[in-house]
């Protein structure tokens, strides 16, 4: 679990992106991942990790299906525009 990897561990050098579509919820889906996304997001946010770039995007109007493009785009934008300029 997110709680057991956080003990003892101040720093976590690297980046990460997650994403979760705004429809992936217990009225449109099988497995509503957006509200456990959410909750997992501002658990890991709360440990302000020092090295670490995290970013959260809430994708409006997207399912499980239909986020994976945008997740795809955003993502690989948020993990190297540094390094690509």
């Amino acid at each position: 679990s997110e709680q057991i990897f956080a003990e003892g561990r101040t720093s976590l050098p690297g980046r990460l992106f997650v994403s979760v579509g705004e429809n992936e919820t217990e009225r449109n889906t099988t497995y509503p991942m957006a509200k456990d996304v959410a909750r997992f997001c501002e658990a890991f946010k709360s440990r302000r990790y020092k090295e670490l770039s995290f970013s959260f995007a809430l994708l409006q109007e997207e399912s499980h299906c239909s986020s994976f493009p945008i997740a795809f785009t955003k993502g690989i934008r948020f993990l190297f525009t540094d390094f690509v300029k």
